[in-house]
């Protein structure tokens, strides 16, 4: 009211104020940009490898440049790109817009299964569609939590989520991957149990030992 108020007692003020966003209106009309198509994304897929403990020139060689080669000339490809680091291969392909991406797909896993055995010890690559990293953004989150004292989840509830649970999900149309990240999981161990006596008679030091095994850059052989 204070506002309606000041604004009837002088009216100049009030006109020349209105005039005044009336002009900033139409100026920010004309300067806004016009397109006639929006800004659209190309179709990708991506191809990821995961080999433990292999450096990025052995993984380049052995995963991204045999998968790199058997990719050319899938139709509709615009792009090709590969990234190796420690122990992973990503592999990003752009499409055309015109590009069936079913079709697209069906063709990717088929060039997939002509490619030569990659190393044995290596996991399957994962197809999926998106972009590189994680620009195929997940579209639900699921969290699993234990209900006790345990912080983690155990070996046999994480079996359930990838024999039970991922299956499921995957089955679902529509659904493209299923991806389960793990979060302060104990994972795998390997103890060395030692005998104090025997090792005191054969003269070993086990502080020595533990030393040697903490300093290992054997990836493979954890921690």
């Amino acid at each position: 009211m204070k506002l309606t108020r000041q604004s009837l007692r002088n009216p100049a003020v009030a006109a020349i104020v209105a005039a005044v966003v009336i002009l900033l209106g139409i100026i920010a009309l004309f300067k806004l940009p016009v397109q006639l198509f929006p800004d659209i994304e190309n179709p990708q897929i991506a191809i990821q490898t995961t080999w433990r403990a292999a450096a990025p020139s052995e993984v380049e060689s052995e995963i991204a440049k045999p998968i790199e080669e058997v990719m050319q000339g899938i139709p509709g490809l615009e792009e090709l790109n590969a990234w190796s680091s420690q122990g992973e291969s990503w592999i990003n392909m752009e499409f055309t817009l015109e590009a069936d991406m079913n079709r697209v797909m069906l063709e990717v896993i088929s060039r997939m299964n002509r490619l030569r055995p990659l190393p044995a010890d290596s996991d399957p690559p994962q197809v999926r569609f998106g972009g590189s990293g994680w620009a195929s953004e997940s579209l639900i989150w699921f969290f699993a939590q234990t209900t006790n004292d345990s912080e983690t989840l155990s070996p046999k509830q994480e079996r359930i989520l990838e024999d039970q649970v991922a299956p499921r999900l995957e089955a679902i149309e529509g659904v493209a991957g299923v991806n389960i990240q793990r979060y302060s999981s104990a994972g795998d161990q390997l103890q060395i149990i030692f005998d104090p006596y025997l090792a005191a008679d054969f003269g070993i030091d086990l502080t020595n030992i533990a030393t040697r095994i903490g300093r290992t850059s054997d990836v493979s052989g954890g921690v």
